[in-house]
C-alpha cells in the first residue's frame, strides 16, 4: 500500500494525495451523514489491515490499534511529502512504521 501511494505521489509531482482524506477534511465537518460514510470507509480499511496483522501473531485488539496507526501514518506521510515535494519524508515515516509493527510482532508471545 505504501509503495502504491509513493509512486502516485511521485508521478503526480506531489499533487495527488488521498482523495478520501481531502474530502473528509472538507466535507465531514458540515454533514453528519457524509461523516458516517467516511467512517465506514476507514472501518473497512481498518478491518483489512487487521487481517494482515493477525497472522503475525498480533492479537485482534492490538491489530486494530496498529491498523489505526498505519492509516494515520500513511495519511500524514502523504501530507509531509506533498509539503516537501519529496518522497523522503514518506519513506522515512513508513520505515519507522514498519519497524514499529515488526517490533510489535516480535514481542508477541508464541502461540499455544
Amino acid at each position: 500500500m505504501a509503495q502504491i501511494l509513493a509512486r502516485r505521489l511521485e508521478r503526480s509531482g506531489y499533487q495527488s494525495g488521498c482523495a478520501i482524506a481531502t474530502m473528509v477534511l472538507e466535507l465531514a465537518p458540515h454533514d453528519e451523514e457524509i461523516s458516517a460514510d467516511f467512517d465506514s470507509v476507514f472501518a473497512r480499511w481498518r478491518a483489512a489491515l487487521v487481517t494482515r496483522f493477525e497472522p503475525l501473531g498480533i492479537a485482534a485488539d492490538r491489530a486494530a490499534v496498529l491498523a489505526d496507526l498505519t492509516i494515520s501514518t500513511l495519511e500524514g506521510a502523504v501530507v509531509l511529502s506533498r509539503a516537501a515535494r519529496s518522497i523522503e519524508p514518506f519513506e522515512t515515516t513508513i520505515e519507522a512504521l514498519i519497524n514499529a509493527i515488526d517490533h510489535d510482532a516480535a514481542s508477541q508471545p508464541p502461540a499455544r
